[in-house]
């Protein structure tokens, strides 16, 4: 299981000990259908840090905490852009399709994104075959990227 790294980013290490219940308190499990607010209610008690990449594309998918998860997220895909939780890419296509507006709006994460694109690029266009649209998904998402660091 991928999960986030202590040691990364030493600056937030008291946000990763908080859990998603206490940073997102006015989401309510109870008012999602049965097994989203089933999932959500196990997350709750969960420290940010304990969070795999699984957790981080489910909440991505259901548009929960973004702010929160979208960078936990980019940290995972730094390491392995790639990444298959239930499909090669399949967290890289949340992040940079379904969230690609948190990661636009905010500067010091534009600038890790690229890195991740940049390498995912690389790794697509070497391997013999590719998930259906990722490096098209890929390269708009650089596109959006460098649009937004034009202006």
């Amino acid at each position: 299981m991928s999960s986030i790294a202590r040691t990364k980013r030493p600056a937030i290490q008291p946000t990763l000990e908080l859990t998603l219940g206490d940073l997102l308190s006015t989401v309510e499990p109870e008012r999602y259908p049965a097994a989203v607010g089933d999932r959500l209610r196990e997350l709750w008690p969960r420290p940010l840090e304990r969070l795999g990449a699984g957790d981080l594309l489910f909440l991505i998918g259901q548009g929960i905490g973004a702010s929160l998860v979208v960078p936990l997220a980019l940290e995972i895909l730094e390491r392995d852009p790639l990444l298959a939780v239930q499909a090669p890419g399949d967290l890289l296509a949340a992040v940079f399709g379904t969230a690609l507006a948190h990661v636009t709006a905010r500067e010091h994460l534009r600038r890790r994104a690229q890195a991740v694109l940049e390498s995912a690029e690389r790794r697509l266009l070497a391997a013999s075959v590719a998930p259906d649209g990722l490096l098209a998904l890929v390269r708009r998402a650089a596109d959006t990227l460098r649009s937004a660091d034009a202006r």
